[in-house]
């Protein structure tokens, strides 16, 4: 990988607020920001649970259709 391109992937994640950066002179320093990623993970753990449900309720019809059907 480039360095430019490296540097454009640490901009992403910066504006993403996933990465901070300090500056000591010329030296940078990056840090790791997980607080972003907990709100994803909160989302994708309200749909895990919309589709747990929906998945259930399906699973249901079919086994009623089952038991019809003999």
């Amino acid at each position: 990988m480039s360095l430019t391109g490296f540097c454009k992937h640490i901009r992403i994640l910066e504006n993403a607020g996933l990465v901070r950066r300090t500056r000591h002179g010329r030296e940078n320093t990056l840090a790791l920001s997980g607080r972003p990623l907990q709100k994803v993970a909160e989302w994708v753990l309200n749909y895990e649970r919309f589709w747990k449900l929906r998945m259930a309720r399906l699973e249901k019809f079919f086994v009623a259709k089952k038991e019809e059907s003999r």
